[in-house]
C-alpha cells in the first residue's frame, strides 16, 4: 500500500483475498504502525518523498528482496511519470497499478527490465490515444 505522511492512504494492491471489514482493519493498524517499526519486522517501508511503500510480507519472505522490488516499483514509476510525486499516484492510480502489475504477478518479481515496464506503459498510452472510443479499452 502507498499513503503519505499525513497517513492518508493513496494505493493499495492485495495478492491475497482478504474481506473488506479485515482489510480497512489491516490497513488501519499498519499506518498507525509504520513509525514505530522496528527493522525486523515484517511490514516492510521505504519512503520516496513524502510518500510512504509499505509491503505486508510473510514471515519467511526474505526481507530484501521485498525491499528490492519496492526500490524497483519506485524507480519504473519515477521513470514513467518522470519525477514521482504523490499526485502522480493519486490521479494515474490506474498507471501504477498497470507498472506494478507488469512488475509482479502473485507477488513475485517477474520483469527485472524497468525498460521493458516502462516501454509497455507507454504503448499501451499510445493505443489509448489511437482510440478515442474506447474500442481498444476493454481489453485492459
Amino acid at each position: 500500500m502507498v499513503f503519505n505522511t499525513r497517513y492518508q492512504l493513496r494505493f493499495q494492491k492485495w495478492f491475497v483475498p482478504i474481506p473488506i471489514q479485515e482489510r480497512k482493519k489491516m490497513i488501519t493498524e499498519l499506518i498507525r504502525q509504520t513509525p514505530h517499526m522496528k527493522a525486523l519486522d515484517v511490514n516492510i517501508s521505504l519512503y520516496h518523498g513524502d510518500v510512504v511503500f509499505l509491503f505486508a510480507a510473510d514471515l519467511e519472505d526474505n526481507e530484501l528482496y521485498i525491499i528490492e522490488l519496492i526500490h524497483r516499483w519506485v524507480v519504473v514509476m519515477n521513470d514513467y511519470f518522470k519525477q514521482l510525486c504523490e499526485l502522480d499516484i493519486m490521479y494515474n492510480f490506474e498507471k501504477c497499478q498497470f507498472l506494478l502489475d507488469e512488475l509482479v504477478i502473485g507477488g513475485e518479481l517477474q520483469e527485472l527490465d524497468r525498460e521493458i515496464v516502462v516501454q509497455n506503459a507507454q504503448d499501451l498510452d499510445r493505443l489509448m490515444e489511437d482510440d478515442p472510443q474506447g474500442k481498444y479499452l476493454r481489453l485492459y
